[in-house]
């Protein structure tokens, strides 16, 4: 203790007979001894602090579910323009509301995946470019409201360019509306606050990628470009150097693989929202022209025209216009070939029909003329007396049976070769197709629909198919009686009434000359045989069009 005190002593001494300048020298040193100390126990107390507070963290994504950014931080220390900071404020300051219904499925949206003090939510947030619209959904289904400058704040950072139109740049398409994937962009898009922002989000190609082009080659743009140079390489060679818009006057030979690259440009300007530049590298397939070829550019009334196409792989890609109010015909692929069936009513009083039909860059214009059909004969039948029928009733029981029957047909065409004629089988025509058949002479008299084929043998005669093809219905009526309907394929039916009875089942396949039923004298029958009415889709057709026929399949 008395050397302890002896040494202070010593100490205190020494100090005293210093002068200022080595007593601040020696203040200095003493300080740079302790100082790491302070500091070290500083750190360990914030660093201590911070561990017993818990961070703000959020997971962004967009309607894709692809990440977008993530940040966390302590709640007092976030920047209120950072990613954390806004998702803080947004779920410090949202306040419920009854919003329900307000989302629909097309509306953009982002999921945030937000975790605070030891809580994982997620919120789905659909923020609104119209001041205070913005609203989010918990997961449990509850609506709240974005509060404004939050919807503002985040509007600003390029965490939002998802939810900009803009954003996405004008997309290429081909002749045959494939859409073209650009193989280099540069896009700025307007943000809420009007600053052009550089776009991230739009999908490129690294290698070039085929599309099929329809009989020549053709491009256009979403939205057209301020310029835009094409240029078409066959192999090493430069074949075209020009304009999108004169592709379609270029001449290619069919088949050839081409390469092509396009450059195009929108100008910065007041008036848009956007600007930038695309690059395409692609290469192209020249297909086949379609070819549209008619059987008959003349017709009568009650008769009908096959429309054939080469060439047509997707039945919903052909166009078909025409100004007349005649049934549109329904296409049905036969192999590489769609068929259709353009049918003329008996009672159309269209003398003349023009259409045009298109598909890809192939088109072809048609003018058909069209016969009224004869006058009808008048046939006197007193053998159906006991069940004749008004006019009235005869439209009102074929309508309910045409509304019986499933309109759409079969898939595929199955007439090929003549249609089997009746009277090769013994049978005579009753009355025809398009007569006015008569009970009596003061009977008004009620148009035939169909022609009624009579046999003088006995009852249960087989009546056989005109034709290949799927049976779609069989049943009672009292008009036709016990009948069967065959389809033939492109919405041509066969029908077979009058019968006895029938020998096949709804969905059994045909061929012609199969029995589908037994004459008889069912319905409205004048004697013993069957009642053979045609059709296209619902419209009656005269049965000389077909019967004994072979529609020609070019």
């Amino acid at each position: 203790m008395n050397k302890l005190r002896l040494w202070r002593t010593a100490l205190s001494e020494r100090i005293q007979k210093l002068n200022l300048k080595k007593k601040i020298v020696l203040i200095l040193c003493i300080l740079l001894l302790i100082l790491p100390s302070v500091f070290a126990l500083i750190y360990v107390y914030h660093t201590d602090h911070l561990q017993k507070t818990d961070l703000f963290s959020v997971s962004l994504y967009d309607s894709n579910g692809t990440l977008l950014g993530s940040d966390e931080g302590p709640p007092d220390h976030l920047r209120t323009d950072s990613l954390a900071g806004i998702f803080y404020r947004l779920t410090t300051k949202k306040k419920q509301a009854n919003l329900g219904g307000t989302a629909s499925d097309g509306d953009p949206y982002l999921r945030a995946v937000i975790q605070s003090n030891g809580i994982k939510e997620e919120l789905i947030c659909y923020f609104s470019f119209v001041a205070a619209g913005g609203y989010c959904t918990d997961s449990k289904g509850i609506y709240y409201t974005i509060p404004s400058d939050v919807n503002e704040q985040f509007l600003l950072t390029s965490y939002a360019e998802p939810l900009y139109s803009n954003a996405v740049a004008p997309k290429l398409f081909t002749i045959d509306n494939e859409a073209v994937l650009p193989s280099a962009v540069r896009w700025n898009y307007k943000n809420y606050g009007g600053i052009y922002e550089s776009a991230s989000g739009n999908i490129t190609t690294a290698e070039p990628l085929l599309y099929d082009m329809t009989g020549e080659i053709g491009i256009w743009f979403e939205t057209e470009p301020t310029s835009c140079i094409v240029q078409i390489f066959d192999g090493d060679q430069r074949i075209y150097n020009g304009s999108h818009r004169n592709l379609a006057s270029q001449t290619f030979d069919s088949g050839n693989e081409l390469h092509i690259k396009v450059r195009a440009t929108w100008n910065h300007s007041a008036d848009l929202p956007f600007y930038g530049e695309l690059q395409y590298d692609f290469l192209t397939m020249i297909r086949n022209r379609s070819v549209f070829t008619l059987n008959t550019e003349a017709v009568t009334a009650g008769d009908f025209a096959l429309l054939s196409c080469t060439n047509i792989t997707t039945l919903s890609k052909i166009s078909f216009q025409t100004d007349s109010e005649l049934p549109a015909p329904v296409f049905y692929q036969d192999g590489d070939m769609a068929r259709a069936l353009l049918v003329f009513p008996d009672d159309t009083t269209v003398t003349e029909y023009s259409f045009r039909i298109s598909y890809g860059a192939s088109a072809k214009s048609f003018t058909v003329t069209v016969t009224p059909a004869a006058s009808p004969e008048e046939l006197l039948l007193p053998s159906i007396e006991e069940n004749a029928l008004s006019s009235d009733q005869v439209q009102q029981a074929w309508q309910s049976l045409l509304h019986a029957v499933e309109p759409q047909g079969t898939s595929g065409v199955y007439f090929r070769g003549n249609f089997h004629d009746p009277s090769l089988s013994g049978f005579r025509i009753g009355y025809s197709h398009g007569a006015t058949v008569k009970a009596n002479v003061n009977d008004p008299g009620v148009r035939a629909l169909g022609t009624e084929y009579i046999t003088e043998e006995l009852t249960d005669q087989p009546v056989s198919a005109l034709m290949n093809g799927m049976v779609i219905s069989v049943g009672n009526d009292k008009l036709l009686g016990t009948y069967v309907i065959v389809d033939h394929g492109c919405g041509l039916r066969s029908w077979y009434g009058h019968l006895s009875d029938t020998d096949v089942e709804v969905g059994q396949v045909v061929a012609k000359g199969d029995s589908v039923g037994k004459t008889g004298r069912t319905g409205w029958a004048s004697d013993n045989g069957f009642l053979l009415v045609c059709t296209i889709y619902d419209t009656v057709i005269s049965p000389d069009t077909i019967v004994g026929k072979e529609i020609p399949l070019s």
